[in-house]
């Protein structure tokens, strides 16, 4: 029988209520753990992974076939808000079980608090402090409500086990057998983990038993980026045409003349070439974004090092000049154009 099969009936119907398409593989893997042995269990995977069902699921089957005597369940988390947002949740799952939950913090209703302590059962929500204090001011009634204790779930096992916040809660549960002589398996619910062995010999403190940690891809995301590039089509320097050599072969800039910024490689915007470069930003003023001797002989500015002046229809010694691309000159020298005598 699968997965599935062996949930009680109120937790199929939950799950077809909700339209769940399949359980994750953690779910499987805790049923797996918690129906086919007696070891503690350590469930690691990302945030919205499924742990908290995956840790619920088999256990409140367990308590459905074979109800406990006490209270069977004790939840423990680090946050009143968590057990909020967790006594929420498993309501809605609980609601045709006949299992009720109980949340035990300074702002819980004292109403429900006495019915639990006159009728322990089912599921109890804590955070160790409440636990610390229900146990010392309350022992005698201790020993009714966890006689038959049969699981603790611990919520964010990766923050108790960072300070001695963590320390306190391993003594309050070996407190809690001491006191009942009852030993419950243990549950722990954590963030992706680095190391998981720390974290499983943690939890197996003082229980004397194995702890399993099934491996699931739950909680692993794909990113996938998507970059764009946005042209503004009304600057004349982003129709820039250039070959293999990254060298400009034309330049557009709305018919005028043009100057390619040996510097910064923009194109003057205005129509002469002369004037230099006035791409934003640019420190070289200059007619072409250099300093050396010589002249262009297409436009007849001043010739830099490497100048970029694109080459128009342009006469020179009574010869037509091609478009022939971009020249580069280095200091001292002239520039040469084919044709040109």
């Amino acid at each position: 029988m699968d997965a599935f099969g062996r949930l009680a009936p109120f937790i199929q119907d939950f799950i077809y209520r909700n339209k769940w398409e399949e359980l994750h593989g953690n779910q499987v893997a805790a049923c797996e753990v918690i129906f086919d042995s007696d070891d503690n269990l350590l469930l690691s995977s990302g945030t919205a992974s499924g742990k908290t069902e995956a840790a619920f699921l088999p256990v409140l089957t367990e308590l459905y076939h074979k109800p406990s005597a006490s209270v069977g369940v004790v939840y423990v988390s680090p946050l009143k808000a968590l057990i909020n947002d967790q006594f929420k949740r498993l309501e809605m799952l609980l609601l045709d079980s006949n299992i009720p939950v109980t949340k035990w913090h300074g702002d819980a209703s004292m109403d429900r608090k006495n019915k639990l302590m006159k009728n322990p059962e089912g599921i109890l929500q804590i955070t160790p402090e409440s636990l610390e204090s229900l146990i010392t001011n309350k022992r005698g009634a201790c020993l009714t409500m966890f006689s038959d204790l049969r699981f603790v779930i611990i919520d964010e096992v990766h923050s108790f086990m960072r300070d001695e916040r963590g320390l306190q809660l391993l003594c309050i549960l070996e407190r809690l057998k001491s006191l009942t002589g009852v030993n419950p398996r243990r549950i722990g619910l954590s963030a992706t983990l680095g190391d998981v062995s720390v974290a499983k010999n943690w939890l197996n403190t003082g229980t004397g038993r194995d702890c399993a940690a099934p491996l699931s891809n739950e909680g692993k995301k794909r990113v996938r980026l998507h970059i764009e590039r946005f042209v503004n089509y009304a600057d004349k320097r982003d129709f820039i045409e250039r070959n293999d050599s990254q060298n400009v072969v034309d330049v557009d800039s709305g018919g005028g003349r043009s100057c390619v910024c040996g510097s910064c490689g923009a194109v003057c915007a205005g129509g002469d070439a002369k004037v230099g470069c006035r791409a934003a930003g640019c420190g070289r003023r200059g007619a072409c974004g250099g300093v050396g001797p010589g002249r262009c002989g297409v436009w007849g500015h001043a010739a830099r090092p490497a100048c970029r002046a694109a080459y128009g229809q342009k006469r020179q010694g009574g010869e037509q000049v091609s478009r022939a691309g971009v020249h580069d000159v280095g200091a001292g020298s002239v520039f040469s154009f084919p044709g040109a005598k």
